[in-house]
């Protein structure tokens, strides 16, 4: 990260467990290299996350994978803060008011990133129809609810 490593180290220290897995790593590591982006002059550009698992092999993420998550990632940032601030200043009226606003913007991100309950059954189908297909059978697509 260069010249973000120090803001990238502030964001990745609270989140960090050496107990997850790769894909919550990678959320991290995409939400350190974003902050980075934003905060730090001469950071920036297309982001793309590479891990190396304990086997050995590689994988890649690229920037059309990191981009969604990079703009969820800052929608919860700035609703954060919002939430913090009108926690801190406005009446129950009107932190009810941007506590519903936050929880709209979340749903909408998530469906955006396919993490939805809906999308979530459909991939478990999927891991299910995969699991049960030998190399014989060409793995089907679930179907649309």
């Amino acid at each position: 990260m260069g010249a973000g490593y120090y803001l990238g180290n502030y964001v990745i220290q609270p989140m960090f467990l050496p107990t997850i897995g790769i894909a919550e790593a990678k959320i991290i590591a995409i939400y350190a290299v974003g902050a980075a982006e934003r905060y730090v002059d001469g950071c920036g550009d297309r982001t793309h996350i590479v891990s190396l698992a304990n086997d050995g092999s590689i994988q890649g993420v690229t920037w059309d994978e990191t981009e969604p998550v990079q703009q969820a990632l800052e929608l919860f940032d700035s609703g954060v803060r919002m939430l913090l601030f009108s926690l801190l200043t406005d009446t129950d009226r009107d932190f009810d008011g941007i506590r519903d606003v936050f929880k709209h913007k979340m749903g909408d991100a998530r469906v955006a990133l396919g993490l939805d309950d809906k999308a979530n059954r459909a991939m478990r189908a999927m891991r299910s129809s995969q699991a049960q297909s030998t190399p014989d059978q060409p793995i089907q697509p679930p179907s649309q609810e």
